[in-house]
């Protein structure tokens, strides 16, 4: 019984834990940024980044993250639709608008996604590419984006893929 009970103390800590509200880092003026470029070469995507951030690659767009001071603020995901129900965060939830990607006409997703102990407001633009869906996904404060991160969004490019170098 005392097991019982120490279990139960932990899932409320953790759903109480995960209503928080997280934002990440300010970002500078676009003016201020020096920008950076990443490629994945197979698939044929580039963008550019403030030269500060880390980014994370797992060998391809299907798992990019983008860190400013450790706080996870991009995400680029390339995946199927048996993947995407998996992995693709905005497949769980409906469409609120449309958009841009890389000149493309995009679906626009606003959620919060949740990474205990907090949640952190998202904003995702996906298109269909090569015959996946390939979404941006932006960490954002106050629930927009940020100047930084709508130069991004002009900044993400699609061209055929090449051979990796």
């Amino acid at each position: 019984m005392l097991g019982l009970g120490v279990d139960m103390l932990r899932i409320v800590a953790f759903l109480m834990l995960g209503a928080c509200t997280s934002e990440p880092p300010a970002n500078p003026q676009p003016a201020a940024v020096s920008w950076t470029t990443w490629q994945d070469y197979g698939l044929g995507l580039t963008l550019d980044h403030p030269d500060s951030w880390s980014a994370e690659s797992f060998g391809d767009a299907r798992a990019l993250v983008l860190r400013n001071e450790g706080y996870p603020v991009l995400v680029v995901s390339y995946l199927t639709a048996a993947e995407a129900e998996d992995d693709g965060l905005w497949a769980r939830y409906d469409q609120v608008g449309t958009g841009t990607l890389a000149g493309e006409p995009a679906a626009l997703y606003a959620y919060d996604y949740v990474e205990p102990p907090s949640s952190l407001p998202t904003r995702s633009w996906v298109i269909p590419w090569r015959e996946k869906s390939l979404s941006v996904a932006f960490r954002v404060r106050d629930g927009q984006l940020d100047a930084v991160q709508e130069a991004m969004l002009t900044r993400v490019r699609l061209a055929d893929p090449k051979p990796v170098p």
